[in-house]
């Protein structure tokens, strides 16, 4: 997002890069530039109605920014609304608008750096948006698994296998008698004698109470089903059918773990959202650990794993 007036004085010392959503933050960036070049990257609303100049305007107000001492126009871009959506009739019209804010700019003389609109999904379906760079999301983490539209080829970007996991180590395990609850609130009553595990992994760190009662993990390959609720910092697991298992043995949240994959997308489709809700709420909670081509075999409890790609 653009910065905000309290975050310009950084932004300069650090010579990041902002982006610019509207006339009035580039003036602030020009009064506080202090004689230093601040190049920026201008966002055209060309149909998201979220942040950007409104793309009837936006050259006018491109060409009033270059003016202006201090900020340099490094990049102009625009978001999708529905790169996703079945038909191509809503990329088509916001591209049309960003090329006549495009063609309005080459008319003034205005070079406009960096053009870029596409996402993951554009990536897969709209090679002709490329333009002069991409802004892959999803598609950073490996698998997707997009609603293609009809109309499309899907691209060999497509083919893509997942490199994050998530994965923690058992910390207890536990005979639980018949007619036994397990966790808060009474949401599981033991049908039978059984052994769970606790996980110290919980909605605390990311991973979803929606999960409750309706969630796997997988331990040595094998799946195994969440009971009772997830807490904050603990989940319980029915291990009966792993008679072997012991505290300290990995257990994969997201992954795969010999044979079988639990992916971000079914955790998704089990909780009614999407995979990007998935990676981000994990990815923002956890420590990473960047392993290669190995599984990850870390020290700590819990963490995620980014399996690099070379």
């Amino acid at each position: 997002h653009p910065p905000l007036d309290f975050e310009v004085p950084a932004v300069i010392q650090w010579r990041l890069s902002p982006t610019v959503s509207d006339e009035a933050t580039a003036q602030i960036l020009s009064r506080n530039a202090q004689g230093a070049t601040v190049p920026v990257h201008v966002e055209i609303n060309t149909g998201l109605n979220r942040l950007g100049l409104d793309w009837q305007q936006a050259s006018d107000v491109i060409a009033r920014i270059a003016a202006l001492p201090g900020p340099r126009i490094a990049g102009v871009f625009t978001h999708f609304r529905a790169a996703f959506s079945e038909g191509d009739g809503s990329v088509r019209q916001q591209m049309e608008r960003f090329d006549r804010v495009m063609a309005d700019l080459a008319a003034r003389g205005i070079e406009p750096g960096l053009r870029h609109a596409a996402s993951s999904i554009a990536m897969a379906f709209y090679p002709d948006t490329y333009l002069d760079g991409v802004r892959p999301g999803m598609m950073v983490y490996g698998g997707m698994k997009p609603v293609e539209p009809a109309h499309a080829t899907p691209s060999s970007l497509l083919a893509l296998r997942p490199v994050m996991a998530a994965r923690t180590r058992i910390i207890h395990v536990k005979s639980v008698a018949a007619g036994e609850w397990i966790h808060y609130g009474e949401t599981f009553q033991a049908q039978r004698p059984m052994r769970a595990a606790v996980l110290p992994i919980g909605y605390g760190m990311g991973y979803s109470r929606h999960l409750s009662n309706n969630g796997e993990v997988l331990i040595g390959g094998r799946r195994v089903p969440i009971v009772g609720v997830i807490g904050m910092d603990m989940t319980v697991v029915d291990v009966t059918s792993l008679p072997s298992v012991a505290v300290g043995d990995v257990a994969t949240v997201l992954g795969r773990d010999g044979g079988d994959e639990i992916t971000a997308v079914e955790l998704a489709e089990r909780i009614g959202t999407i995979s990007y809700e998935i990676t981000c709420r994990l990815g923002n909670a956890l420590p990473r650990y960047v392993v290669g081509e190995s599984v990850a075999e870390a020290a700590a409890p819990v963490g995620l794993v980014s399996t690099k790609r070379t």
